[in-house]
């Protein structure tokens, strides 16, 4: 089932928009052709490696917001709306559940589709133009202190998004769009703020990057997962419970 689902997630065109946010590095070096000083890079020389950008990028696709949101009405477009126009009747014959696993598959396959699209249009952007920047290292990744806190960053933003998209997945089984749409963007935007939030930033998987000295990478990195894990876990038991109600 999950080839000829994912064809159908794939061919959607709010897919299509979703993958166009990959190309957001590229527009660095077309904007640095004109005279304006918006997107330009200021850093000390020799500090950036390729990682460093990928990292920076990814973090500022995260603040935008927009790339997720386009994700959850991927979503809403995948399971709302076929459940209201009676499209989902077609798997009539499979279970609810397996088909709302293998709709939550075909899209998060789509996310990993945008981080690696993403990758490799920050690389040649690396490659072609920051590399010939006195702020370039050369390098594809920096020192070790570097790599680990660019891994718990980057855990903490893909984990976000992914349960912020599933979040929107489940509850667009027995919500309107707007309302699945709101709660998604409520919960992201918490997660963009949370590690500047004393009190609450341990909920939420991106609140552990400010205390990473503090606390160590090992540290961060298990408290990051668990409070993923959790939030997964309490979205499958919600989705195993929505799922049954779903009318053929």
């Amino acid at each position: 089932m999950l080839l000829p689902i994912f064809r159908t997630v794939y061919k959607k065109k709010e897919a299509k928009i979703c993958l166009l946010f990959s190309l957001l590095p590229l527009i660095l070096i077309f904007i640095s052709i004109l005279p304006t000083n918006f997107m330009q890079i200021n850093a000390i020389q020799n500090s950036i490696s390729l990682m460093d950008f990928f990292d920076s990028v990814e973090g500022v696709l995260f603040q935008m917001v927009l790339p997720t949101i386009a994700f959850m009405y991927l979503s809403i477009s995948c399971v709302h709306d076929e459940i209201k126009k009676s499209i989902i009747y077609l798997y009539k014959d499979i279970p609810r559940i397996k088909v709302l696993c293998f709709k939550a598959i075909s899209i998060m396959l789509m996310f990993c589709i945008y981080i690696i699209m993403t990758f490799l249009t920050s690389t040649f952007t690396y490659l072609f133009y920051i590399n010939n920047q006195p702020y370039s290292s050369h390098q594809f990744i920096g020192d070790g202190s570097d790599v680990l806190y660019i891994t718990v960053n980057l855990f903490g933003i893909w984990a976000s998004s992914v349960i912020g998209i599933l979040m929107v997945v489940v509850i667009s089984t027995f919500a309107e769009n707007v309302v699945s749409l709101i709660i998604g963007i409520i919960y992201i935007l918490f997660c963009i703020i949370a590690p500047d939030l004393k009190n609450v930033y341990f909920l939420f998987p991106t609140g552990y990057k400010n205390i990473f000295e503090n606390l160590g990478f090992g540290k961060s990195m298990f408290f990051s997962c668990a409070v993923s894990v959790l939030y997964l876990l309490i979205i499958c038991i919600i989705g195993i419970y929505s799922s049954k109600r779903i009318e053929f």
